[in-house]
């Protein structure tokens, strides 16, 4: 049994380190994988040559620090991992087939001829990394839209693609809900200052009285809540759309 140093990331992406025994290199990245790692960097320890030969078969693209933006801390958003059999030429050839472009008919006829093959997504794709949007269906929905969008890097492995994907609300949806928590706090702070203003202290002595501040921690859990379950949803297409066996 040989002893490979390894480096990569978990499923969350974060990066991880140490070593793994092994009979040959084959073993040692089928062990890895198992443990639900992705390797971005292999090595046989003491072993110069074999070091050499498998660091450049096994680097990536991209490395664990090379994440994409969340949208700000007071947003929810998702990170997580996903590994294909695909290639990443296939990767990208998958995103562009998703994609729908929107016809300049549709500034004349409206929207229902906006997008005409009915196609999951708008967005763009570059060369390792995407950017997608739901195209939101109101027709029979309820409740408020909430949009999800999709921010990805396109990492080769040596047998595969790995995406890095990052999910958050779409801007509008993050606006009206920075909106709507704006009113909220306005409306609070008035009321509190009319009250010092009128009586000279602090009123808080009901519950009535933080009534308001309890309506804006209402507004963000509904808000994360759909957002939870738009994201699961997403998972499960993306995972589809990519053949994804392990995340």
């Amino acid at each position: 049994m040989a002893v490979y140093h390894f480096e990569g990331m978990d499923g969350s992406g974060s990066e991880v380190t140490g070593n793994v025994d092994a009979a040959n290199e084959a073993d040692a990245q089928r062990e890895l994988r198992e443990r639900g790692y992705f390797v971005t960097r292999l090595q046989l320890v003491g072993g110069e040559s074999v070091q050499q030969e498998t660091r450049a078969s096994l680097t990536v693209h991209c490395t664990p620090t090379q994440k994409t933006d969340k949208p700000g801390f007071f947003f929810p958003f998702e990170r997580f991992v996903i590994r294909t059999d695909l290639s990443p030429d296939e990767v990208r050839q998958k995103v562009s087939d998703a994609i729908e472009t929107r016809s300049l008919r549709s500034i004349y006829y409206g929207r229902k001829t906006a997008y005409p093959s009915h196609k999951p997504y708008r967005g763009i794709v570059q060369e390792d990394k995407f950017r997608i949007r739901q195209i939101l269906d109101t027709m029979g929905r309820k409740g408020p839209p909430m949009r999800i969008v999709v921010e990805g890097r396109i990492c080769r492995e040596m047998d595969g693609t790995v995406l890095h994907l990052t999910l958050m609300p779409d801007i509008l949806s993050r606006v009206l809900f920075l909106f709507l928590l704006g009113f909220l706090a306005f409306a609070f702070f008035t009321e509190l200052l009319s009250r010092i203003f009128s009586t000279g202290k602090l009123p808080v002595h009901s519950v009535e009285d933080l009534l308001p501040a309890g309506v804006t921690v209402l507004v963000y859990v509904v808000f994360t809540r759909e957002f939870k379950d738009k994201a699961g949803g997403e998972k499960s297409s993306l995972r589809e759309l990519f053949n994804a066996y392990q995340d």
